[in-house]
């Protein structure tokens, strides 16, 4: 089967695990399984996804220690948004192209749906040229973490599973299915006017959201990121009820 098949099935099995697994949460009314459940999220979600490889990978946005940065790079995998390599790669070539009619994965060029879940309109291996990502090709850990992406994703489920199987949904499936929730929400929504307000006018569509925001635990101001990139505090604006979870964790435990 091929890879991107096995990774849009592991998305979609993550991403609606969320509300089953919340039922089951609440049913079990256990103290241990919520926490196991936020220091999941806090972990694949923030760390993983939404720190490493977006704001650091992608837009090298902040610097830190080496043993911290393959720490951050083996989470980011388990977050199930495709390799560092792959989504590095992909959200480069988005921010060069955002709503121009050459972005992969805009809901204005693909449609709503097919924009959630990332299907994009065109192959990225053969739209996306190899120096988009020919930094991060110098380093040996993201390229065997690409090569042995589902190994290293398998060898975590194992772990849980010998642990206490229920961990697979609380410490796995859920956290991966919230950082595709949110991923998605940056690539839709907060691209729609509708949606929400704009700081800057920046050349696409992007609009900041204060629902969004909270709804994805501080992903929400994507014109602001969208404007500035290089900044890792998407909440640079210091305006009114502007917040972002990530650059308090990169501030206290990264930097």
């Amino acid at each position: 089967m091929n890879n991107i098949i096995i990774l849009r099935i592991l998305q979609q099995i993550n991403t609606w695990s969320i509300i089953p697994g919340l039922l089951v949460l609440f049913y079990l009314g256990n103290l241990y399984y919520f926490l196991a459940l936020f220091l999941g999220i806090i972990a694949i979600s923030k760390f993983g996804a939404s720190i490493g490889q977006h704001r650091y990978f992608t837009h090298k946005s902040f610097k830190m220690s080496r043993w911290k940065e393959n720490i951050i790079a083996v989470l980011a995998t388990l977050s199930t948004t495709g390799s560092i390599l792959q989504y590095v790669s992909v959200h480069r070539y988005h921010h060069s192209n955002s709503d121009n009619g050459k972005d992969l994965h805009s809901p204005h060029e693909i449609g709503y749906w097919r924009s959630f879940w990332h299907w994009y309109k065109d192959n990225p291996t053969e739209r996306i040229p190899l120096s988009t990502m020919k930094d991060l090709l110098r380093k040996p850990l993201l390229v065997n973490l690409h090569k042995y992406y589902f190994v290293v994703i398998s060898i975590y489920v194992v772990i849980l599973f010998l642990i206490n199987p229920i961990l697979i949904l609380f410490c796995y499936m859920m956290p991966a299915g919230f950082s595709w929730w949110s991923s998605a929400v940056l690539s839709l929504p907060l691209h729609l006017s509708s949606q929400g307000y704009r700081n800057f006018d920046t050349t696409d569509m992007t609009v900041n959201s204060h629902f969004w925001n909270w709804m994805t635990l501080g992903e929400g101001l994507h014109n602001n990121h969208h404007a500035r990139p290089g900044e890792y505090n998407f909440a640079f604006t210091k305006n009114k009820y502007e917040w972002d979870m990530c650059s308090i964790l990169i501030e206290k435990i990264l930097l």
